[in-house]
């Protein structure tokens, strides 16, 4: 099978996400060349203001500054989810708890190879 480019890798694994680690009413991604004005210069961004969430991943990054900007937005979404009062905690332990136990699963517990499936 030929390997996948960044953007199809990047909602691969997103859909690997979304099965694995469920967020109420869902995510979006999308994977631009060129970010917003306003995130101009970011890996990716996600932002709340419309649901369901909208993960944005900068594709001028390298396929594993992709990844791990797609698990960091993705921790993110899942801090939202379970706590009504994110904003106070966004990078709090409580965040880093979630993106650790997303990062663990992706290197060391066979989300890698898991997301290839998804």
């Amino acid at each position: 099978m030929p390997r996948l480019g960044s953007r199809e890798r990047c909602l691969q694994i997103h859909r690997w996400l979304k099965g694995r680690y469920p967020v109420e009413g869902g995510t979006r991604i999308r994977v631009v060349k060129k970010m917003p004005s306003e995130f101009r210069g970011c890996d990716a961004v996600i932002v709340f203001d419309v649901p369901p969430p909208l993960i944005w991943i900068n594709g001028a990054r390298s396929r594993s500054t992709m990844i791990y900007a797609l698990l960091h937005e993705y921790a993110h979404a899942l801090l939202h989810d379970r706590h009504r009062d994110w904003k106070s905690i966004e990078h709090s332990d409580a965040f880093y708890r979630i993106y650790g136990v997303l990062e663990r699963h992706w290197v060391d517990e066979g989300g890698q190879g898991e997301s290839l499936d998804a």
